[in-house]
């Protein structure tokens, strides 16, 4: 029979079936980090059409209008720029298969072209972004027609009513993306909260870095330094925004490759000096005597076997294993069912293994009952303690067995472990094969396997080597996956530095150009502007760095369980990375400015 993935364990399976959803979020963050974007982009859009929007005030346009007029304009660019996001998304799996097969399963090209998941695609990026963005649309409510002729009119009020709103709006956006990615209340309820978490965080530790350069003094830096560090705190500089996508897009690829990099390192230190080089299953207890010689015979150190044997729980405490999984079906516990239902693999022997640690109980010291000791997870998963009688069917014999004592297994040891291990004396007569593990040199394995493959048929050979390295590649697979997904999250970064610089134009047109009347030239405007787009890199590059670094501590620690940590040089890498993409974006979008004739500007009215 052939089994793939779909049919594997109940834990795989659902590792599998946590795959898509997790890198639909990844994809999803690029996605709300550029509606965050947008909004600041609209933002200082409109901070540059504060004269227009006072004419148009004072035409009799009302606000609600006004905001018709301005969010008319974000959809028609949200639906243009779907479009065309959503046509790239659409072919790009078949352009990915064709240059690397082995990156995309085959069911996904043989499914064919979902005309649904395009739409869905198409109006999350319509509707989001438009969404996120109103309340940045609500600053047409606070310019007074008056600004036509005073600019120092005062703002107006904006209806609480309608701030509600818009918050409200914005809110529905982030929580209605984020379920139909997941279609789970809970990961969606989580997932929002976090990025509403980690991006006001990302917010206010940005504003106090940029409140404090208030208190630097001219004098006391150079004045390149100081122009670079005032244009962060000038109106309409839109710095907030760029800094806080920026910051959320590198601690999205920071993160993972920071995690990647742990699970590297710590599956590289899992693998102990004296761990089996080969598993050996199946092995019949006449055949491990001339097993054994010939792996000796072939330079092996080390030969170990333990019996097992294989029989189906049917009761714990009285109750059928029918009746439980009936009652855990409607808990929906996947994995609890399936380790009921599974087939249970049993030793026996006087002691435990050296990697086994007892944490309740005592080992066979009741001669009353037949003894067996149980894996602690694996007694949570059952839901059994000590005292906890076990009915078992073994080959058409009931046996039964009563738990007197837990234990924790170092699985990351490599040796032969299992979940149940039973007193001598019991199963020694039942029908069972000998599990082998041997330990022989790495250049010598192939010819030791090529030999029992030939000497017993019956016998399966496994690679402990072979198994990490592929673990490991699957692994590093899917990390490539999800650090593209995460790359378009600082890309958008970029792109939204980008459109915040090219949105205020203008007036850095006019800047530049009273500037170089002043005698400044091109190279140290360049350098002043140089100086504003890294400090935004480095602001955004701390955030990023610092919250990626925790995150992956977190994880690694309290959720993986993994004992190496984080590289911090990583980060100190991604900040000098990310400054620098700052300053080749920014001085992208300044270029007219530099280049523009100052006699040109001066000359237009303010």
């Amino acid at each position: 029979s052939v089994e793939s993935r779909y049919e594997a364990q109940p834990a795989l399976r659902a590792s599998f079936q946590r795959v898509q959803p997790y890198l639909g979020l990844v994809a999803l963050l690029s996605l709300l980090v550029a509606s965050v974007g947008v909004a600041q982009i609209v933002a200082a859009w409109l901070a540059q059409t504060v004269k227009d929007t006072a004419i148009l005030r004072c035409l009799g346009m009302s606000p609600r209008e006004l905001l018709a007029l301005y969010l008319g304009h974000v959809l028609v660019l949200g639906l243009l720029g779907s479009a065309i996001g959503a046509s790239v998304g659409a072919f790009a799996p078949w352009a990915i298969a064709r240059a690397q097969p082995m990156m995309l399963p085959p069911e996904l090209l043989s499914a064919g072209f979902d005309w649904l998941v395009v739409a869905r695609a198409f109006a999350l990026g319509v509707l989001v972004p438009v969404l996120f963005s109103l309340p940045a649309l609500l600053a047409v409510h606070r310019v007074p027609p008056g600004r036509v002729l005073r600019t120092d009119a005062e703002p107006l009020p904006v209806p609480r009513r309608v701030q509600a709103l818009a918050l409200a709006a914005a809110i529905l956006a982030l929580v209605g993306a984020t379920y139909l990615q997941t279609e789970a209340w809970d990961i969606t309820l989580a997932f929002s909260a976090g990025f509403a978490a980690l991006a006001g965080v990302n917010a206010l530790v940005a504003q106090g870095l940029v409140r404090s350069l208030d208190g630097l003094r001219s004098a006391s830096l150079p004045a390149w330094l100081w122009h670079g560090a005032a244009a962060l705190r000038r109106p309409g500089s839109a710095a907030l925004g760029s800094m806080v996508a920026l910051g959320l897009g590198t601690t999205v690829v920071l993160s993972m490759q920071l995690l990647q990099d742990t699970l590297d390192r710590d599956l590289a230190a899992a693998l102990p000096r004296d761990a089996p080089s080969l598993f050996l299953l199946d092995v019949q207890p006449d055949q491990w005597p001339e097993l054994e010689r010939l792996a000796r015979a072939a330079g092996a150190t080390r030969t170990d076997s333990v019996p097992v044997t294989m029989a189906r729980l049917t009761a714990i405490d009285g109750s059928t294993v029918d009746k439980l999984v009936k009652q855990r079906t409607r808990d929906m516990n996947t994995r609890s069912q399936w380790v009921l239902t599974r087939e249970q693999r049993i030793t026996w022997g006087a002691q435990l293994p050296p990697d086994n640690r007892l944490v309740e109980g005592a080992l066979w010291t009741r001669p009353d009952v037949s003894e067996v000791s149980i894996e602690q997870n694996f007694a949570r998963d059952l839901g059994v303690k000590l005292g906890s009688v076990l009915d078992f069917d073994l080959q058409g014999v009931p046996l039964s067995f009563t738990v007197t004592s837990v234990r924790t297994v170092e699985w990351r040891s490599f040796a032969a472990n299992f979940f149940l291990v039973v007193e001598p004396g019991v199963l020694e007569e039942a029908p069972h094969v000998r599990l082998g593990t041997v330990r022989i040199a790495q250049e010598r394995e192939r010819a030791l396997q090529d030999t029992l493959a030939s000497t017993f048929p019956n016998i399966t050979v496994l690679r402990v080597r072979d198994l990490a390295e592929r673990a490991l590649a699957v692994l590093q697979q899917a990390a490539l996956a999800v650090r593209v997904l995460g790359g378009f999250a600082l890309v958008t970064g970029i792109a939204i530095l980008v459109g915040a610089v090219a949105a205020s134009g203008t007036r850095r047109v006019r800047e530049a150009a009273v500037l170089r009347a002043l005698g400044v030239g091109r190279a140290q405007i360049a350098r002043l502007l140089a100086v504003e787009f890294a400090l935004r890199g480095g602001v955004a590059g701390v955030l990023g760095a610092g919250g990626a670094y925790g995150l992956t501590y977190a994880c690694s620690r309290f959720v993986l369980e993994l004992e190496a940590r984080p590289d911090w040089r990583a980060c100190v890498v991604a900040l000098a990375v990310v400054m620098a993409l700052a300053v080749a974006g920014g001085l992208l979008a300044s270029a007219r400015a530099l280049f523009v004739l100052p006699i040109s500007v001066l000359r237009r009215p303010l």
